[in-house]
């Protein structure tokens, strides 16, 4: 049996009990040790600060961060954590992550990412780029260094306090990470609702925006929209652009201080947690049955791309990726692409001349969004004004570019496709691109 195969095993049957998912309880979670001014006491986020800051070129950056893991590995920590760690049964991220609790604490949730043989030989750690001050770092590593920089933003980049809560707000929460020589794992908190499904009277429990479109909220809305219950809509369209523009706003604040790109914000990664909404107008959505009391969160951190000190990091591709970006490029779906995994988006910018490469992320929310929408309901533009404005004024669109993206939108609806990911998303985003560029 080889290296991998044997640790995976080893960390599937650690835990006592089956993979499946447990309720919510009340225990003490263990998270970053917060100074009273609001610096970490975490001398691995301290390390990067001083590399990003200091480091006087890029051979110094690659070189000083493969010794900051290297200098970070903890394998006593690891199997403090490991001796609890039990998976959800068919969690495992498609970025090959394995995804379970602690089964001393239920509510706090564990990934794990398992190195390969001589991963780090074939795929660095850190590696340089062509472009002047732009660096690969492994994906696995990524999806650390992502949420411990974008859970500390005060920490890297001169930030006020409105802005700080609006994007901690919308950020899953990192309670700890680390590192041995096999493994990168992290640690967060147990998100989502434990829903009833009104038809089968089955347990689901819901953890993204896409389960929550599809279980809750377009099935109450199908009928509402069969029935001609325009109030409902209309109440609806204010939860909605509400919880979207915190959302956005917060994508919109990392790419003013980190020129931050997440490549990857389809309903699937757009996590929710429970937050009680406290406009007491919308208690008639709850009185249906749709679920309110939720904030959307950036989350699925290991594709982003973040720019400290004019130092650009970027994920870098695996053997996979490559061979799976050169595939996409033969049905014309690799246009993702052209932004992640790139330190250059000259290819991007040449055929999007009509938006800004920081509208990427938005896009591909709203275009997930309208087609589940238009797929499962019907036309609903007309229901939406609110939320339609707020797409206008976030890619500064006006009317009749916004008419152009509706029609895209109602046209791709309509259209059978297998695999609805962020590479469908990314050749919609392309589409229009080429539309605008008929102006």
């Amino acid at each position: 049996m080889n290296r991998n195969k044997s640790l995976k095993k080893t960390i599937t049957n650690s835990g006592r009990r089956s993979g499946k998912r447990s309720v919510r309880k009340n225990y003490s979670f263990q998270k970053l040790n917060i100074k009273s001014d609001n610096i970490p006491d975490d001398e691995f986020l301290k390390s990067v600060k001083n590399i990003l800051f200091k480091s006087k070129n890029m051979n110094e950056v690659i070189s000083e961060m493969r010794n900051l893991y290297i200098n970070s590995i903890d394998n006593i920590k690891y199997e403090k954590y490991s001796k609890f760690f039990v998976p959800y049964n068919n969690m495992g991220g498609r970025s090959g992550g394995i995804i379970g609790y602690l089964s001393n604490n239920v509510n706090t949730v564990m990934k794990i990412h398992l190195l390969k043989k001589n991963e780090l030989n074939n795929n660095p750690l850190a590696r340089t780029s062509d472009i002047d001050k732009c660096f690969f770092i492994n994906n696995k590593f990524t999806e650390v260094l992502m949420n411990l920089i974008l859970n500390n933003i005060e920490y890297f980049a001169n930030i006020n306090s409105s802005d700080k809560m609006i994007v901690k707000k919308h950020i899953l929460e990192l309670y700890d990470y680390g590192f041995t020589d096999k493994i990168f794992y992290i640690t967060m908190p147990l998100i989502g609702f434990d829903y009833i499904d009104q038809k089968t009277k089955k347990h689901k429990y819901l953890t993204n925006l896409k389960e929550l479109f599809l279980h809750n909220h377009l099935p109450i809305l199908s009928k509402a929209f069969i029935d001609g219950d325009l109030n409902t809509f209309k109440l609806y369209d204010t939860f909605l652009s509400n919880s979207l523009n915190g959302y956005i706003l917060a994508i919109k604040i990392l790419q003013k201080h980190f020129n931050y790109i997440n490549t990857d914000t389809k309903l699937d990664n757009i996590f929710i947690k429970y937050e009680k909404n406290e406009d007491e107008s919308l208690n008639p959505l709850r009185e249906k049955g749709l679920l309110i009391d939720c904030v959307f969160l950036l989350t699925d951190l290991e594709k982003s791309i973040i720019e400290i000190n004019d130092y650009k990091i970027v994920t870098d591709h695996n053997k996979l990726t490559k061979i799976y970006e050169r595939l996409l490029n033969f049905v014309n779906r690799g246009f993702t692409y052209k932004v992640r995994h790139n330190c250059d988006f000259s290819k991007f910018n040449s055929i999007c001349k009509g938006i800004s490469i920081y509208d990427f992320d938005i896009l591909i929310v709203i275009i997930d969004l309208y087609i589940n929408l238009l797929r499962n309901i019907g036309n609903v533009f007309d229901y939406l004004p609110l939320t339609n404005n707020l797409i206008n004024k976030s890619l500064n669109l006006d009317v009749y570019k916004f008419n152009i993206l509706k029609n895209l939108l109602i046209s791709e609806s309509s259209k059978f496709t297998i695999f609805r990911n962020a590479t469908y998303m990314g050749s919609v985003v392309k589409k229009y691109c080429i539309l605008l560029n008929k102006l």
